[in-house]
């Protein structure tokens, strides 16, 4: 425009945008973004009938931005109620989890395992990586426990909180 000034529409006007709102656009478009997903090793038909007493699940970060995900960290924490329902990795109090895009490469050698390197595996846009997974109890989902991620990118760090269900839906 001529005076030089961002505009947004509402109810049928054309308003002038705050500095906060320009930012907010801004930052939007140029920071990493992203999602968790969850995958069991269980037959959906069967979760609910809880014909399984442990569920094996697999953590996934979805890229849904535009900008490559290049260090990425997770951290999974549950409260000591949480942690009777959790049977891999095994906790038995209040716990913290740690996942992230680190890829190790290893050799055997006879009985001995050596970590040749470590480095981080990018995650594309519109891409998924599987970062860890977990292992429940069927009483996880009845008792209702709780979860809370913390996941931080170069630029951005999110909190993410799943209850019983919400994991295996």
């Amino acid at each position: 425009m001529n005076d030089k000034r961002y505009y947004r529409r509402y109810n049928f006007q054309s308003l002038a945008m705050e500095d906060w709102e320009i930012k907010d656009i801004i930052n939007r478009l140029s920071k990493t973004q992203f999602s968790l997903r969850f995958e069991t090793n269980t037959p959906k038909r069967l979760l609910g009938k809880w014909l399984t007493p442990k569920i094996g699940i697999e953590i996934w970060i979805h890229n849904s931005g535009n900008k490559i995900i290049k260090y990425l960290d997770c951290y999974m924490t549950g409260d000591s109620n949480t942690a009777k329902n959790i049977s891999e990795p095994f906790v038995n109090k209040e716990f913290e989890k740690y996942f992230s895009n680190i890829v190790e490469r290893e050799v055997t050698i006879g009985n001995d395992t050596f970590t040749l390197n470590s480095e981080r595996s990018v995650i594309l846009p519109n891409t998924s990586r599987r970062i860890g997974k977990i292992e429940i109890y069927e009483r996880f989902v009845h008792e209702d426990s709780e979860l809370t991620f913390q996941i931080s990118t170069e630029d951005n760090v999110q909190y993410f909180k799943y209850k019983g269900r919400e994991l295996i839906e």
